[in-house]
C-alpha cells in the first residue's frame, strides 16, 4: 500500500537541500563514499520509477557506508510505499536527528506531516494481559510491562503475540492486522497443574515396573507424579534390571519405552567355556605324562587307576 504523501516528486523536493549535505566534499571522496553517491542516486532514480522494494535494498547499502540525512530520509520514503511504517518512522527519526538545528521549518513541517500519516496508516494493538509474573513478546520480540498499558503500533500482516511465565502454560495469539486498524488481544495464559503425567511401557511382556523403589505396575503405567526429579526402574526374571532418571515439569506429560537385557549366567559367557577347556587339557596332559613314565601307576584324583604292562 502506498500512503498518498508519496509521490514520484516528492524524493525530489527533498533533495534540494539534502544533496548537498551528500555532495560536500566530493573532492576528498574515498572509493567507499563513491560507492554510497552510486547507490544513493541509483536508489532515488527506484523511488522516482515506483519500485520502492528495489530502492530500498540499495538505500540501506548505502546508508552502512555512509548515513547522511539525504540517505536516510529517501530511505523512510521508500519504506513507507511498501508499507513498512514502523522502520519509516525510526528512518525519519534518524533523519531528524542527523539534519538538526540547520533543518528548515517548512521541512520539519513536512517531515512531521509524513510521520503523522505512517502513524495513521499502522495498525494499533491493545493488549489486556491477565495473571502475574507474565512475560509478553510481539513476533519473537519481547515486550517489556511499561509498554503493554498504552496500544502498539504495528505494520499490516500477520503478527504473533505470546505470553508465558513460571507455571503458567503458555498462550499464543496470531492476527492478521489491517493497517490502519484499531484491536484487542487478551493474553491470559492458565496456570499449568500441580503434578506431570508418567507413561512407562516395557517392551518386555510381564515386566515389573517401579517408581522410586515402589512397585507402581507391570507391562505398562500412567500415572500422575510430582514434579522434578524421579526414578523409573524395570525388572523381569531372566533379564538384568534397568534404570531410568526423568525430570518432570509442572503439568508435563513424559512418556518412556523401557526394555530389558537378557540376563546371561556363567555358564553362558565364552569366557567361562574356554576356562573349562583348558583345565580339562591340562587333565590330559597330565595322564599322557603318567603313562609314559616308568613309575608304578596310582590312583589319580580323578578316580582314575591305570595298569602297567611289562610286554612278558
Amino acid at each position: 500500500m502506498r500512503p498518498a504523501t508519496v509521490t514520484r516528486s516528492a524524493p525530489r523536493a527533498a533533495l534540494a537541500a539534502a544533496l548537498l549535505l551528500l555532495g560536500r566534499g566530493a573532492a576528498a571522496q574515498t572509493a567507499d563514499e563513491a560507492e554510497a553517491r552510486r547507490l544513493f542516486d541509483r536508489g532515488v532514480a527506484l523511488i522516482d520509477a515506483d519500485r520502492p522494494t528495489e530502492a530500498i535494498a540499495l538505500l540501506e547499502r548505502a546508508r552502512r557506508i555512509r548515513e547522511v540525512p539525504a540517505v536516510v530520509y529517501n530511505l523512510a520514503l521508500a519504506q513507507s510505499a511498501v508499507g513498512r511504517f514502523a522502520d519509516a518512522l525510526a528512518s525519519f527519526d534518524a533523519y531528524l536527528r542527523l539534519a538538526g538545528p540547520r533543518l528548515p521549518a517548512d521541512r520539519r513541517a513536512a517531515v512531521d506531516g509524513l510521520i503523522a500519516r505512517a502513524h495513521e496508516s499502522m495498525a494499533a494493538v491493545t493488549l489486556r494481559v491477565v495473571g502475574a509474573g507474565v512475560t509478553v513478546s510481539v513476533d519473537d520480540v519481547a515486550l517489556p510491562p511499561e509498554r503493554w498499558s498504552r496500544p502498539l503500533e504495528l505494520d499490516g500482516g500477520r503478527h504473533v503475540f505470546q505470553a508465558t511465565g513460571p507455571g503458567l502454560r503458555p498462550v499464543e495469539v496470531t492476527r492478521y492486522l489491517v493497517p490502519g486498524v484499531r484491536a484487542e488481544i487478551e493474553l491470559a495464559p492458565a496456570p499449568l497443574p500441580a503434578t506431570a503425567t508418567l507413561r512407562v511401557a516395557s517392551l518386555v511382556a510381564g515386566a515389573s515396573i517401579f517408581l522410586d523403589g515402589a512397585l507402581v505396575g507391570v507391562g505398562s503405567v500412567e500415572r500422575p507424579a510430582a514434579p522434578g526429579r524421579h526414578t523409573v526402574a524395570l525388572r523381569a526374571d531372566g533379564y538384568d534390571p534397568s534404570e531410568q532418571v526423568v525430570q518432570l515439569a509442572p503439568g508435563g506429560v513424559e512418556q518412556l519405552r523401557l526394555s530389558l537385557r537378557p540376563h546371561r549366567t556363567v555358564l553362558s559367557q565364552w569366557w567361562f567355556w574356554t576356562g573349562v577347556g583348558v583345565v580339562a587339557t591340562a587333565v590330559v596332559a597330565g595322564l599322557v605324562v603318567g603313562l609314559s613314565s616308568t613309575e608304578a601307576p596310582a590312583g589319580g584324583s580323578a578316580g582314575f587307576v591305570v595298569e602297567a604292562s611289562t610286554g612278558r
